[in-house]
Order: structure tokens, then C-alpha cells, then sequence
């Protein structure tokens, strides 16, 4: 008599997990992976175009900085700042709040997290997140 081992069967839990999976790791696998994959291309594209663009002088807004002289009753400039235009950085905050999402529900739902974390893409994923977070924390 030969026993053959039976797999534990899969909870609905790991097999939603696997679903969630394979829909952000395999655009062929589904109608919605294919959508989802062209969504992820676009705001590729589209953060691209606005860091291009973010660099030009047409979307910078330059602000005056003054001092006020209390002996004279004026106010003095003294300097300038350049920042990028505010519809420039709504952009850019969609585009990096739809990889955090990405990334994040690729993380909670990865086979295995060692795995993932070993991932050279997902390290690149995670390095072009999370200049933008700096970037708002130090301002």
C-alpha cells in the first residue's frame, strides 16, 4: 500500500492572496491584471514626463521673499525661492501614492516577504519611493 501525502487544503484568505498576487505580478493572467499593468505603465509615463517637466524654467513659480523694516515702515526683499509648480507636484503625489499602493498590496500579499525583499525590482521600487516621503519631511 503506497500513501500518498494530501495537500492541506488552501483557505479563502491565502487564495485571494494569491489572486491579488498573480494580478500584479502577470498582466496576462486576467482582463483586470492587463488594466492594472497599463495603469502602472501610464503613471511610469506620466511621473516621468512631470520630473521632465519639473526641471524646466515654464513650471517654476519664483516667490519673493521680504523683510520687514519696522524704522522705515517698508519691506525690503531679500531674496527668492523657486518651487515647482503646485499642479506639477499634485501629479507627482498621485503617481507615488499609486506605486506606494502598488507596492504595498504587492508586500502584504507576496508568497514569500524574504523573497520580495530579496527582489532586486522591488528594492528599486522601494528607492524611487521613498525620495518623494523625504522630500516632504524635510521641507
Amino acid at each position: 500500500v503506497i500513501i500518498t501525502p494530501v495537500a492541506p487544503p488552501i483557505s479563502r484568505c491565502r487564495r485571494i492572496q494569491n489572486l491579488i498576487w498573480i494580478t500584479f505580478e502577470d498582466p496576462y493572467s486576467s482582463r483586470f491584471a492587463k488594466i492594472t499593468a497599463l495603469m502602472s505603465l501610464a503613471f511610469v509615463l506620466i511621473s516621468v514626463a512631470t520630473f521632465c517637466m519639473e526641471t524646466h524654467e515654464w513650471f517654476t513659480v519664483v516667490t519673493p521673499i521680504y523683510k520687514y523694516n519696522a524704522s522705515s515702515n517698508s519691506s525690503v526683499q531679500v531674496g527668492e525661492v523657486e518651487n515647482t509648480h503646485a499642479a506639477l507636484f499634485l501629479v507627482e503625489l498621485v503617481c507615488v501614492a499609486w506605486f506606494t499602493f502598488e507596492f504595498i498590496v504587492r508586500f502584504f500579499v507576496c508568497p514569500s516577504v524574504i523573497g520580495f525583499l530579496r527582489s532586486g525590482l522591488n528594492v528599486v521600487d522601494f528607492l524611487a519611493i521613498v525620495p518623494f516621503y523625504l522630500d516632504i519631511a524635510f521641507q
